[in-house]
């Protein structure tokens, strides 16, 4: 489907424009394209049970976290954008994906939790005019300022960490946005990353989810007074072929309890056979809370 031509073809001439092999992001390519009468052979309508739970969590001030599997090219990432379609009052939505974001290959659990930082913090300065408390900018700009071999790796990429783009030296916000910047490049080439840093990073990781933790607060009271909503992240992609099963294994199975301490809503896919596996037990998602979308049946009437 090309997205430009959010639209039916009507001709025999046209149908080139709505056959390119992507999902329906936006609210047109849905209206033009999705069909009800999916849900009826699936069994019902997935993204209710996510849209359902993400409400009362909402109301209720708990936090839903959630599992989406389905096998390669089942509809998950157009199923989701139904969802970001059907929460915007109560939501503003994250969204990442492990195949452009990170380094698919070689990303770590910690990389994951990098990102939802840099993310959480950008985007609230972006959609509100206002940055994170200074007090908190503080806590991260101090946690890397004792990594040497960051500001090592920055100068050797030909990145600085020294300040954001248009901004004041000496502002925290602008500092930490230059240090946002060099984190995203390094999390997408994470295979260039010096051994050292990642060992003395996995050494500290607690501090760090800990700040993330406050960080996140600040983040959810800030958007919650201006517009009511909270940040939900949804992770995407982590199903894809070329991501080894011992990444996936190492951030839902071996550190699970990243995601139960992190406070804030989230939704991950990840690939289906490891839900149905013996190490199944162990992700941090609970059951009622791990949804999946299944096949479509394909038949004729008769």
């Amino acid at each position: 489907m090309n997205p430009s031509q959010a639209m039916q073809a009507q001709s025999v001439e046209e149908i080139y424009l709505t056959t390119q092999n992507s999902p329906l992001t936006t609210e047109a390519e849905i209206a033009a394209f999705y069909r009800d009468e999916v849900n009826a052979v699936r069994g019902g309508d997935k993204v209710q049970r996510l849209r359902l739970g993400l409400i009362r969590a909402h109301k209720n001030r708990t936090y839903f976290k959630a599992l989406f599997m389905g096998h390669q090219g089942v509809g998950k990432s157009t199923e989701l954008s139904r969802l970001v379609n059907q929460i915007t009052e109560q939501f503003a939505v994250l969204r990442f994906s492990a195949a452009t974001t990170l380094d698919p290959v070689n990303f770590k659990p910690l990389d994951v939790i990098l990102i939802m930082m840099v993310e959480v913090a950008e985007q609230t300065h972006k959609k509100l005019g206002q940055a994170p408390p200074n007090a908190r900018l503080n806590e991260i700009w101090d946690w890397f300022a004792t990594e040497k071999e960051t500001r090592e790796e920055s100068r050797s990429s030909g990145t600085t960490i020294e300040g954001g783009v248009g901004m004041k030296e000496d502002s925290i916000w602008g500092k930490v946005s230059g240090l946002f910047a060099n984190l995203k490049g390094e999390v997408k080439f994470a295979a260039t990353r010096k051994k050292e840093v990642i060992e003395y990073r996995v050494n500290r990781l607690d501090d760090l989810i800990e700040i993330l933790n406050r960080l996140l607060d600040d983040c959810n009271d800030l958007l919650r007074k201006a517009t009511g909503q909270e940040w939900l992240f949804i992770g995407e992609d982590f199903d894809r072929a070329n991501i080894p099963s011992d990444r996936i294994e190492e951030l839902f199975i071996t550190n699970a309890e990243i995601f139960h301490t992190m406070r804030t809503h989230m939704i991950f896919s990840l690939p289906i056979s490891l839900y149905y596996s013996g190490k199944g037990v162990r992700l941090p998602f609970s059951d009622d809370q791990s949804i999946v979308l299944p096949d479509t049946p394909v038949f004729t009437q008769d």
